[in-house]
């Protein structure tokens, strides 16, 4: 029996010695835990005061691209209406020839006609005076309404 107790006694001694030594350990571990719960505090503090100064520059970021994308669209809208400005004069100069070719045109010809037959005698001086002013009226109304509906410079 006197095995038993001095193998007893020595698992003892073991098991407590290994005990001291995790308890040993225990105690280093907890001021490295508070030195690591006071830096993980004072990174903390650090960020919480670079929020602030990041949110400003964000802004700025956020500010600086609205503008571009303001300033962007504008030029845009710009060029367009340009664009279209120039295809809608082309238009109208092109209807207004249309429009001088076919109606100035048709009056011209009939007061030439006219001159014509004034020349060969077949018409009065009263006739062609009327023909003249009417063809002269007419010109110049459709003279006038074509140079309303072209664009201005």
């Amino acid at each position: 029996m006197n095995r038993l107790t001095t193998a007893r006694e020595e698992l003892i001694a073991i098991a407590l010695g290994d005990l001291t030594q995790i308890l040993d350990r225990l105690e280093a571990v907890t001021p490295l835990m508070n030195e690591a719960r006071c830096d993980l505090a004072d990174a903390a503090r650090n960020l919480a005061a670079k929020v602030e100064p990041f949110r400003s520059e964000m802004r700025q970021v956020a500010s600086a691209e609205q503008y571009r994308a303001v300033h962007y669209v504008r030029d845009q809208v710009e060029q367009t209406s340009a664009f279209r400005r120039e295809q809608q004069t082309k238009a109208l100069e092109a209807t207004g020839r249309k429009v001088l070719r076919e109606e100035i045109g048709n009056t011209l010809q009939h007061l030439i006609d006219s001159l014509q037959a004034v020349i060969r005698g077949a018409k009065r001086r009263e006739t062609v005076r009327m023909h003249v002013t009417t063809a002269v009226i007419s010109a110049a109304s459709t003279a006038c309404l074509l140079l309303h509906f072209l664009p201005r410079p």
